[in-house]
């Protein structure tokens, strides 16, 4: 059992929240039949972080597929830079704390995913406090991959030794080779990642996966209604099945918190799904 900590300084938010005012602006980039076969160079998001500008299309100019794809990562990365996460700070969610909250929620992934020895990959995770709690609480390795150059130069925990962070977007994560991870876990990740990239994101976390390996997503609920793009359940199911395997059913009342009840107390839309 996580001992409860009633300092109000260290008290983590029960839900990450974002005002309206602190909210990124994400523009679209112009709207193109998207083949998710088509590669993407190393030097095109090779470097990708809150200094870099997205490529400019001109008006008289066909956009391509490969730079729609390119530009959409480019904005991704400028739009979660420091700015971002210093103003969503201010806004009382710290993405940066490790607190109980974090260990809490590193236990349920743990126990989820069946970590214990095995090499787990985490998208979308920040400033590493998540990918820390798996690791330790799950006693794995942890790779924590993120667009943000910006949040895997400022991890939570330094010189961790079960902790990875590279820069990496769930469209293109190159560096990492295919079959390469025993689990993923993806929480409010698919809600930024334009409508027309989803399918080569799942694609990727299929690639990355091995064979047997259990994935886990979270994306927006009623909590998060404000975020940038919705993403529809059921053809996230389909792409998932497609894919990646098998849409599990989770025993919450085995793996879920005692103290903090996640799957009670939150409203996620949520998939574990296990690789063919």
């Amino acid at each position: 059992m996580v001992k409860k900590n009633t300092g109000k300084a260290n008290k983590a938010p029960k839900s990450p929240k974002v005002s309206k005012a602190t909210k990124p602006e994400i523009t679209t980039a112009p709207k193109v039949n998207l083949d998710v076969t088509v590669p993407i160079d190393e030097d095109d998001v090779s470097e990708i972080g809150p200094e870099v500008k997205a490529p400019v299309v001109k008006k008289t100019e066909e956009p391509t597929v490969k730079n729609g794809i390119v530009m959409r990562i480019k904005e991704n990365a400028v739009a979660f830079g420091k700015h971002y996460f210093d103003t969503t700070k201010e806004a009382g969610c710290d993405l940066s704390f490790a607190g109980e909250w974090q260990q809490a929620y590193g236990g349920l992934i743990a126990r989820l995913l069946e970590t214990d020895g095995k090499k787990v990959l985490d998208i979308g995770g920040a400033f590493g406090t998540i990918s820390h709690a798996i690791a330790t609480i799950g006693k794995c390795e942890v790779m924590n991959a993120d667009i943000s150059k910006h949040v895997v130069e400022n991890q939570t925990f330094k010189d961790d030794k079960l902790v990875t962070a590279i820069v990496a977007p769930i469209q293109h994560m190159r560096q990492i080779p295919d079959e390469s991870f025993d689990a993923v876990h993806i929480s409010h990740v698919l809600n930024y990642v334009h409508p027309e990239d989803l399918e080569r994101s799942i694609k990727e976390v299929a690639r990355v996966l091995k064979s047997g390996g259990k994935c886990f997503i979270i994306h927006s609920g009623k909590t998060f209604k404000k975020d940038a793009f919705s993403v529809d359940h059921k053809e996230l199911i389909a792409l998932c099945e497609e894919y990646i395997g098998d849409v599990l059913k989770i025993d919450t009342a085995k793996v879920d918190d005692r103290d903090y009840k996640f799957f009670a107390n939150y409203t996620w839309d949520c998939l574990l799904i296990q690789k063919k």
